[in-house]
């Protein structure tokens, strides 16, 4: 199951939960307004002008609080949904590209002298943006990967990329955090150079160049997909 649907179970659940405290909270409040009712209007209970007046400032209070909590909840299911309806759009989006790349069997790699080869294609990871092609009979220049037990916060990294046709691009940063499988940085991560590795110094691979996230407070936020866990997903392939 992909992080974004693991996102919106949990968020499912937790709303699921929190229309039962709702409903639950109603039904008290409703048996509150009932015996207050009641009270107030029962002869025998010696409840002072006061008293009455304090009475109905706390149901007051606590329909208050309810009809803010029900709209709250409103509010975020509303949301929920909305993420959802687009968690779906990009599933269909991305089954549909998938199912395309499914049925081509050979794509063309050019290099960066401006060569041209045809790849084989041997499949599309389910979980990550990456697809495996193979060069058949083709011997080229490799990066070794780097050691993640080695990798520190604060480390020197490159992402490298062709963003807009511009070939052998390069842009620095940092490893800004390690989240999962996902490697964080503060590196530039263009259209163009998503899917080029992000490197160390020395030229050992960190990751794959992925997705870059924009809030309205902060620059960018880029990341890249570990090696491993790209060397995993096609190790059926790679052994």
């Amino acid at each position: 199951m992909s992080e974004a649907a693991q996102r919106l179970n949990k968020l499912q659940t937790s709303l699921d939960q929190e229309r039962i405290r709702i409903e639950n909270y109603r039904k008290r409040l409703e048996d509150y307004r009932i015996r207050l009712g009641q009270a107030m209007t029962d002869n025998r209970e010696e409840i002072s002008p006061q008293q009455k007046a304090e009475l109905k400032t706390d149901l007051n209070k606590r329909e208050r609080t309810f009809n803010e909590w029900q709209s709250d909840y409103s509010t975020r299911r509303q949301s929920y949904r909305a993420a959802l309806t687009e968690f779906k759009r990009n599933q269909r989006e991305y089954n549909q590209a998938t199912k395309s790349l499914t049925n081509q069997n050979r794509f063309e790699v050019v290099f960066a002298d401006g060569r041209r080869e045809s790849a084989v294609f041997y499949g599309v990871s389910e979980n990550y943006d990456l697809a495996l092609l193979k060069l058949n009979g083709f011997i080229t220049p490799y990066l070794r990967p780097q050691n993640e037990n080695e990798l520190t916060l604060g480390q020197d990294v490159y992402a490298i990329g062709s963003p807009l046709k511009l070939n052998n691009t390069v842009t620095s940063g940092v490893i800004s955090s390690n989240r999962g499988d996902y490697i964080q940085t503060n590196a530039e991560i263009y259209p163009g150079n998503s899917g080029g590795p992000l490197v160390t110094e020395d030229g050992r691979v960190v990751g794959v160049n992925t997705k870059k996230k924009i809030t309205e407070k902060f620059e960018g936020l880029g990341f890249a997909i570990k090696f491993s866990r790209a060397q995993t997903e096609f190790s059926n392939y790679l052994n």
